[in-house]
C-alpha cells in the first residue's frame, strides 16, 4: 500500500498575507495540481491521499468548490481531518458533508478507514469555545471532546495497526531542528498530553498532523509524530508512505522541479524542511 499525505495548501487564500513558513504559490494552484497528478499517473501504485487540513484558507462555499475541483481532477480517492481554516463559517462541516461525501465516511468529520494492511482514524480537531468553529479572533487551543475520544477508543480495539489523522500537531518543532530555545509551534492547552496518552493507550503507530507549515518526524515510545509542510509553499512538499504487513517508510517528495514556474525561497529558514529524520524513515511493524 502507498499514499500520499499533504496539507495546509490554503486555497482561495493570498499569496502575501497569513500564516506562511516559505513562500506561497496560490497563484499557480492549477499547475502545482497539474504536476502532482502527473506524478501520481507515473507512479500507477498510489492508492490514496490524505488530506492534513486547511485545504481551503476559509470555508467560504466558492473556496470549498474551487478546491473540490481541483482535487478531483487527481487521479486517487481522497480523505481529509478538517483543519482549523475549513471551519470558519457556522454550516462549514454540513456544507463539507453535503458537498464532499467521498471524502469521509458514515456522514461525519471523525471516521475510521481501513485499507489493506493498516487502518486509519481521521479526527477533526475542535479549535475554540464553539465546537467545529474557528474564530480567527480567538485563541487557538486544539482540542477533542470526550465523545470523539470514546467513539476513538472503541474503534481502537481492532488488530491492525493503526495511524491517527489530525490536523493539530501534537509535538512542538524541536530544538535540535529549529536551533531555537523552545520548541516552535507547540499546541496550547493539554492537547499533546491527551494524544500522547490515546496513542499509547491504542499503540498507534503513527499520528500525521499539519498546521505549522514544517517536516518533522519525532519518534517517541514507538509512535511517530509527523507532521508535514505546505503543499502550496516552496518547494512544494508532500510525504510518501509505503505499508507493508512488516515495515513502515516515509519519503519527503517535491514538486519545485515539475512546477513550470520559477520560485523563491527562504534559505534563513531551511529548518521548515527538515533534518534527514524529519524527511526518511523506515521502521519494523512488528
Amino acid at each position: 500500500m502507498k499514499f500520499i499525505y499533504l496539507a495546509d495548501t490554503h486555497i482561495g487564500g493570498s499569496d502575501s498575507e497569513g500564516y506562511r513558513q516559505q513562500p506561497r504559490y496560490l497563484l499557480h494552484i492549477s499547475e502545482l495540481m497539474e504536476c502532482l497528478a502527473g506524478w501520481i499517473e507515473k507512479q500507477k501504485n498510489i492508492d490514496f491521499i490524505i488530506h492534513g487540513g486547511d485545504m481551503v484558507d476559509s470555508s467560504s462555499a466558492e473556496n470549498i468548490d474551487a478546491a473540490l475541483k481541483f482535487f478531483r481532477q487527481l487521479p486517487c480517492p481522497v480523505h481529509i481531518a478538517l483543519g482549523n481554516h475549513d471551519l470558519t463559517s457556522d454550516d462549514a462541516v454540513g456544507y463539507w458533508l453535503n458537498k464532499a461525501p467521498e471524502y469521509f465516511s458514515g456522514n461525519s468529520v471523525n471516521f475510521p478507514f481501513s485499507h489493506d494492511e493498516m487502518d486509519f482514524y481521521f479526527l477533526t480537531c475542535h479549535w475554540g469555545k464553539k465546537p467545529y468553529f474557528w474564530d480567527p479572533a480567538e485563541k487557538q487551543i486544539p482540542y477533542f471532546s470526550a465523545s470523539q475520544l470514546e467513539a476513538l477508543r472503541k474503534y481502537g480495539t481492532v488488530s491492525k495497526p493503526l495511524f491517527l489523522i489530525v490536523h493539530s500537531p501534537v509535538l512542538g518543532l524541536p530544538c535540535e531542528q529549529s536551533g531555537l530555545k523552545n520548541p516552535l509551534h507547540l499546541p496550547e492547552g493539554d492537547f499533546s498530553m491527551t494524544m500522547r496518552k490515546i496513542a499509547d493507550e491504542l499503540s498507534v503507530k503513527a499520528v500525521l498532523g499539519a498546521h505549522n507549515h514544517m517536516n518533522m518526524n519525532v519518534e517517541l515510545d514507538g509512535v511517530n509524530y509527523i507532521t508535514v509542510s505546505a503543499f502550496t509553499e516552496a518547494p512544494f512538499e508532500f510525504k510518501l508512505f509505503e505499508v507493508t504487513e512488516t515495515k513502515l517508510s516515509m519519503k519527503t517528495i517535491s514538486m519545485a522541479a515539475e512546477a513550470g514556474f520559477k520560485s523563491d525561497y527562504n534559505f534563513d529558514k531551511t529548518f521548515v524542511q527538515g533534518r534527514l529524520c524529519d524527511r526518511f524513515f523506515e521502521r519494523d511493524l512488528r
